[in-house]
């Protein structure tokens, strides 16, 4: 069994739907919290916490700089990124393709089983550096 779950998520956005955008998402069971969106050009990732995609697939869900919530037109998800000050970025994706994304992940890694995937052993010697 492969220890991540990778796909490209076609996203359209609020301001230009005209040109979608395909984008890289992926869950590794070494980071079993969160889900990477790699944006073509952008040089670091967006983290996003794999429980918010999963709520938000069915409610909205996110009070920081990342909603995910279903769309007002059926079918679709809508992934609000709030980048910088008064700036946000709307974006929307099928929702059976974000669901299949998700339902990978949580094939993987179960949701509540998280915990059983991290090393904490490296977690407190990596905290430890820091604290020294």
């Amino acid at each position: 069994m492969s220890a991540r779950v990778r796909t490209t998520l076609t996203l359209w956005s609020a301001d230009r739907p005209e040109a979608p955008i395909a984008v890289t998402a992926l869950y590794q069971v070494t980071d079993p919290y969160a889900v990477r969106l790699v944006f073509p050009g952008l040089p670091e990732p967006w983290f996003l916490a794999r429980a918010l995609l999963v709520d938000g697939l069915e409610q909205p869900a996110g009070e920081g700089d990342v909603r995910v919530a279903p769309a007002e037109a059926d079918g679709w998800i809508e992934i609000t990124l709030l980048p910088g000050q008064d700036r946000e970025c709307r974006l929307f994706v099928l929702r059976v393709q974000l669901a299949s994304f998700v339902t990978r992940c949580c094939r993987l890694v179960p949701v509540g089983r998280e915990g059983e995937w991290i090393d904490w052993n490296r977690q407190i010697a990596l905290l430890r550096q820091v604290t020294s």
